[in-house]
């Protein structure tokens, strides 16, 4: 019995994955990353396996634990699927693709990717990879607090703005909470999640909330039960008066 008690707290303590950072710097950035997403079809009876290469040229072109976490919720709850359907997505920082790719998977309306100049080719080559058959994906080059006429100027505002570990300093932060303010649509919502660096979590608060936003931690429990992780945190963005 104490035996299973301190199995059951090690696993509490380590999640049930494997989290990138734990990994060689040879499998964060020379190999491939596979996800499987569950759950897919109108039964829900199907599943895919994501490849996504991952390389050197940037801090984005290697998969980070946030979006891992990110995707699952996404594939875990059923509401958030179902509005995903309606929805107009943009990814801020998509880096190697993760979670617009899956989003594309389960079901989304339309999924724009945006990242700077040097992830895009990284970026494309896993969309091109993963998303042969989808025709409402599409991968601009964006770089934060620039005009945003370009990403709206055919689809207009976004229902749904997703961004994965990108809070890691505050100048970056800032910027990427005025775009954002910009790019969602009034009764709209953002998802953010964030590993250990954090150094911009308090002036994207600070931020969104001056301008009227409000902000809600996602509980644990409401993560996909097999990537709930006392590290990983993602929180919801959405303006005061919906």
């Amino acid at each position: 019995m104490i035996k299973t008690q301190m199995e059951v707290q090690c696993k509490k303590l380590t999640s049930f994955w494997m989290r990138q950072e734990y990994k060689s710097v040879k499998d964060k950035f020379e190999k491939p990353f596979s996800l499987t997403l569950e759950n897919l079809g109108l039964d829900n009876s199907l599943k895919t396996e994501l490849k996504l290469m991952q390389n050197y040229k940037g801090l984005g072109c290697t998969v980070w634990d946030g979006s891992i976490v990110l995707t699952k919720l996404f594939e875990h709850d059923t509401d958030l699927r179902k509005h995903l359907m309606q929805s107009r997505v943009v990814e801020l920082g998509a880096g190697c693709g993760l979670v617009g790719i899956a989003l594309v998977h389960l079901g989304t309306k339309f999924v724009m990717m945006t990242d700077m100049e040097v992830c895009l080719q990284t970026l494309r080559e896993n969309v091109k990879h993963n998303c042969q058959k989808f025709k409402n994906i599409e991968v601009k080059s964006y770089v934060w607090g620039d005009d945003i006429g370009s990403l709206v100027e055919e689809h207009g505002q976004f229902d749904v703005i997703v961004a994965a570990e990108v809070l890691y300093d505050e100048n970056s932060s800032r910027l990427l909470a005025l775009s954002a303010q910009k790019l969602l649509a009034k009764d709209g919502m953002m998802f953010v999640s964030m590993g250990r660096n954090r150094n911009g979590q308090g002036i994207f608060k600070d931020v969104m909330v001056k301008h009227g936003y409000g902000i809600e931690d996602i509980p644990n429990e409401r993560l996909h039960p097999l990537y709930q992780d006392e590290i990983i945190k993602v929180i919801k963005v959405t303006k005061n008066d919906q």
